[in-house]
């Protein structure tokens, strides 16, 4: 008999509530391949359904420091802000894994644009979570992001 797998019900608040660390690639297509090493800290805490995040991501050329501000509409449900967020991060968890849509300011060079953003994390145990990226620009994939999240 096949024993049947199960993975942790993620919880959003209670996953990014403390330290986690993150690794992994930036992958994009436009204006060519190209690929980066990327590390990300993040600092959560949850208290009165608010989830704040403060965010230090590190890539090849970049740092940049953020924060995120989730406020929890029911266990289903969170809306988040960033500064370079338009309008909501909409946030659906459910069982083990969790789908963020959001649009973000961003800028290549000197040029800056708004980017849509799909994320999707799946929490593997306790401690790890994998998140798949895509980011498009008039309904085209130009970039991805896979990251491997460690709860420290």
């Amino acid at each position: 008999m096949i024993k049947k797998i199960k993975f942790p019900s993620l919880s959003f608040a209670h996953y990014f509530s403390g330290e986690i660390e993150a690794h992994g690639h930036m992958i994009f297509f436009y204006p060519k391949k190209r690929i980066k090493n990327a590390k990300i800290k993040f600092y959560g805490t949850y208290s009165k359904n608010i989830l704040t995040l403060k965010e230090d991501y590190q890539d090849n050329e970049d740092k940049i420091l953020r924060k995120w501000v989730f406020e929890k509409v029911n266990n289903n449900y969170f809306l988040g802000k960033e500064k370079n967020v338009i309008g909501n991060v909409i946030v659906k968890p459910e069982n083990n894994y969790l789908m963020m849509n959001y649009k973000f300011k961003t800028n290549y060079k000197a040029i800056k644009f708004i980017v849509s953003i799909q994320d999707y994390m799946y929490q593997i145990d306790e401690k790890y979570l994998i998140n798949k990226t895509k980011i498009y620009k008039f309904g085209i994939v130009i970039a991805e992001s896979i990251m491997l999240y460690k709860k420290l």
